[in-house]
């Protein structure tokens, strides 16, 4: 299943002259509200059953991929999670999850554990580029990690924490070499990152080749000791991808045999509020913001 990579289709309505369907152009591409990180107004699409089927002919089933890419808060995320099954286990055209995504964007520490909780298989994944989750955090999120935006630590702390998440969910991935033949350490020193991460990761490496020793042959020397490794690890990603996708599948067949079925038994009241799968209990959570600041005049500041 092929994740949104590329601008959104314009809606087939969109070119209508009925005002109906000229208010509908006239509002901005959900995915245009994610890239604005304008997440008051995503909780309250995301808050109906109309907004959700609307994001899911604008983006398909990759909402959850796309806002990875924007420090999306971490209740944004469980709730995408749970509201469109299946994404959390889909991989983008480059053979990423949204793990991979939130660790190279810079999404904050609970978002990214949040992900490894939930589909820990991701973790060890490595994408088109062999990349795995930990090599991108270790290549671009010091460079795209906004704490403001985040709401969090700031970026050392943030990263260590992300680091120590993704060696601890894939402890192998720390000497596992991509396309380029680099590893997360030498894109973490190539960063130019905090020396307690890189020393964290240095551990993380000498202790997996220590295993492995252990574990080898007598006389096993590194090279074969690294040749294994990468042919683990290259077995690993395929039958995870498999494993994934077949998940993925499943669960997308399902939220759509719900959906038809209920539309089916509803046809009297297509404006009808009522959530499939989704508890009173989950609208109220999503649209439950915290108070904004407010300037000396009393109106509410943009986050």
């Amino acid at each position: 299943v092929e994740a949104y990579t590329t601008q959104p289709k314009q809606h087939s309505h969109a070119m209508s002259s009925n005002s109906n369907s000229n208010a509908s152009a006239s509002r901005p591409p959900h995915s245009s509200l994610m890239a604005k990180q304008d997440w008051d107004a995503v909780r309250r699409v995301l808050a109906s059953k109309r907004g959700r089927g609307e994001i899911r002919q604008e983006m398909r089933s990759c909402a959850l991929h796309f806002s990875c890419r924007f420090h999306p808060p971490l209740d944004v995320i469980e709730f995408m999670a749970k509201a469109f099954p299946g994404s959390l286990e889909q991989l983008d055209k480059s053979g990423r999850s949204a793990l991979h995504i939130a660790a190279r964007d810079g999404a904050s520490p609970k978002v990214i554990q949040f992900l490894i909780e939930q589909q820990p298989d991701t973790a060890h994944l490595q994408d088109a580029e062999g990349k795995t989750p930990l090599h991108h955090a270790c290549e671009s999120y010091a460079a795209n990690y906004k704490p403001k935006k985040s709401g969090e630590k700031n970026l050392k702390l943030a990263l260590l924490a992300v680091v120590k998440s993704l060696c601890k969910a894939s402890p192998e991935s720390v000497n596992v070499e991509d396309v380029e033949d680099m590893t997360a350490l030498e894109y973490a020193i190539e960063a130019d990152v905090d020396y307690k991460i890189v020393r964290t990761m240095q551990k993380a490496c000498e202790k997996d080749w220590r295993q492995r020793r252990e574990q080898a042959q007598p006389g096993t020397n590194h090279g074969r000791l690294k040749q294994l490794l990468m042919e683990e690890s290259m077995e690993k990603t395929e039958k995870t991808t498999d494993i994934l996708l077949e998940k993925s599948l499943a669960a997308l067949n399902e939220s759509m045999t719900s959906l038809m079925s209920e539309s089916m038994s509803n046809l009297k009241s297509l404006d009808g509020e009522k959530v499939p799968q989704l508890t009173k209990g989950d609208q109220r959570l999503l649209l439950a913001t915290k108070p904004r600041k407010r300037n000396s005049s009393g109106r509410a500041l943009v986050a």
